[in-house]
């Protein structure tokens, strides 16, 4: 079973310590909510988890792998990450948003049929086929 977990997890910015010795540890399947007042960490302590930010003096591992230490490809392929921002840059539509997180697999054509029909699967697990091209 994957496990995505930190040990002593710390990172600050400048002199302000965002996060302090967070340990913890997400089993394949099972569904977590980290929740917080604004401004707590938990943008920060996601990204790190996800490879975006290096952490100060700790490592975050994937079945006690170092994801520092994995390839980029295989990192994406293994960890997905989708921020939370108020504002999108550019028009796009579910189908197309959840279609980003077939990237890592992807070769020199796009998108392909196997690809679609991962996205049509993930829609349908979530409930989100009706909302696809919103």
């Amino acid at each position: 079973m994957s496990t995505l977990s930190a040990r002593n997890l710390s990172l600050s910015f400048g002199a302000k310590a965002v996060l302090r010795d967070v340990s913890l540890s997400f089993a394949r399947g099972a569904v977590t909510a980290v929740i917080g007042p604004n401004g707590a960490g938990k943008s920060t302590l996601l990204a790190c988890l996800a490879g975006l930010r290096v952490p100060d003096g700790a490592q975050v591992f994937l079945n006690d792998t170092p994801i520092g230490q994995m390839p980029p490809r295989l990192r994406a392929q293994r960890i997905g990450f989708l921020p939370q921002i108020p504002e999108v840059a550019w028009g796009v539509d579910v189908r197309t948003l959840v279609g980003l997180g077939r990237m890592p697999y992807l070769g020199a054509r796009g998108l392909s049929h196997a690809d679609q029909e991962a996205v049509t699967r993930a829609l349908n697990l979530t409930h989100t086929l009706e909302l696809e091209d919103r």
